[in-house]
Parts: structure tokens; C-alpha cells; sequence
């Protein structure tokens, strides 16, 4: 576990390698629904005093074990009420669509790029209150150029939303969630125990320590892959 000033006890996930296994499925055990219902209210907590938080959610290594956390917390805070953006900020890896089987549309990568893309998002039919948009296609601007883009890009799609989740590229794959570090108030960092070294935890620890992300713990999950 990494240490954090708001730590997050770790949520033990047993997640079978290659099952979608969100909570509106009904194959989803019920000890799994509640491991996920303890944590997004333990972060809750921890945004307490940040209403309309973004939260971002990315991996040391393994994309999907980011992807499957954030969209169940997003499942989660739309049953509640909350109208929610769930975003695939990850176009390298995206999971999003398939997670959800929703068709391909314009997402993140080309809102990054200022392309018009119409109303951005797709709602889920199972979820009310659920707007995921998927990471889009074509290459993101590099750089001091790609900061500059995010805050054109996330600011729309905070307006008329109660929480933001972005999933972020793995971080010892790409720089890209460290520059997301700066658009959100809080972030989640997920490890697969046999997988995610101690020297890659330790890495990622200090290269988020290093731009002051809004760390808020990490999450041990067991999914090795989609």
C-alpha cells in the first residue's frame, strides 16, 4: 500500500481475470457489490468538502484494473442520485466501451484535440443519472501542449455534473495521468498484488509525490487483465 494524508483502507479485489463483472450485472456476488459500496463511500468521505470532486482513478501497470474500479464507483454515485461523467481518458488502452457495450463515438481524445463532436457522451440505459464518454481515436497533443488542452477539454464536462471520474493511462506506461494530476481533486491508484513490483509502487509513489497529486490511497485488486 502507498501511504497517503487521506488513506483509503484497500479494498481486496478477486475479480476473475477477463470478466466485465460491473455491479448492474447479476452475476456480480454480492460480497463484490459490497467491497465497492465500502469504498465509494469511503472516498466520498474523503471529498467531503469538495462537492462537484473530480476524481481521477489509473493504474501502476495494469489498465483494467483502473477501468473496472472507476466505472463500478460511477455505477455507484448515479444510483445515488448524482448525475455522473465517466471518462476513458486512457486512449491507448480504452476500455470504456466494451466495459459498457456501447458503440464507437467521438471521446476524449478528440475533445483533447478541439474537434466538434456534438453532445460528448453515451448514456447507460441500466443507469440513470450515467454518462460515460469513451477515449475517442487519434493522438493527443504532446506536451506543455497537452495541459494547456485538458483544461479546455474537462472544464465543459464538469458543467451540470454532480462527479467526474477519469481513468488514467497505466503510470509507468505513460506521463499522461501525471498532467491529469493537476485538473482533479482527488486521485486513486490501484496495484495487482504478483504484478505491480515494489519498486514500480515506490517509483509511482514518488513521481506522484514529486507534481503533488491529490492522492487519496490505493486500491489492491486482482484483475490481471480484460
Amino acid at each position: 500500500m502507498m501511504n497517503a494524508a487521506t488513506a483509503i483502507s484497500p479494498a481486496q479485489d478477486t475479480t476473475a481475470p477477463g470478466t466485465r463483472e460491473l455491479i448492474i450485472d447479476h452475476s456480480c456476488p454480492a460480497i463484490r457489490r459490497a467491497a465497492y459500496a465500502r469504498t465509494a463511500l469511503e472516498i466520498r468521505f474523503a471529498l467531503l468538502a469538495r462537492p462537484g470532486a473530480t476524481l481521477l482513478v489509473s493504474a501502476v501497470d495494469i489498465a483494467i484494473s483502473a477501468a473496472r474500479l472507476a466505472a463500478n464507483l460511477a455505477i455507484l454515485a448515479a444510483q445515488g442520485g448524482e448525475r455522473v461523467v465517466l471518462v476513458d481518458a486512457n486512449p491507448y488502452a480504452p476500455s470504456l466501451q466494451a466495459l459498457f457495450a456501447l458503440p464507437k463515438h467521438a471521446g476524449f481524445a478528440d475533445l483533447v484535440r478541439g474537434e466538434p463532436v456534438g453532445a460528448p457522451g453515451q448514456l447507460v440505459d441500466a443507469v440513470p443519472n450515467l454518462r460515460v464518454i469513451g477515449a475517442g481515436e487519434g493522438q493527443l497533443p504532446a506536451g506543455r501542449r497537452y495541459r494547456a488542452a485538458l483544461a479546455g477539454a474537462l472544464a465543459p464536462l464538469k458543467d451540470g455534473a454532480d462527479q467526474l471520474i477519469l481513468i488514467g493511462p497505466p503510470l509507468m506506461a505513460r506521463a499522461d495521468s501525471l498532467e491529469l494530476c493537476h485538473f482533479v481533486d482527488g486521485m486513486i491508484v490501484t496495484l495487482v498484488p504478483g504484478v505491480t513490483s515494489r519498486l514500480d509502487a515506490a517509483r509511482v509513489r514518488d513521481l506522484l509525490a514529486r507534481v503533488r497529486a491529490p492522492l487519496l490511497g490505493a486500491i489492491l485488486t486482482r484483475d490481471h487483465g480484460a
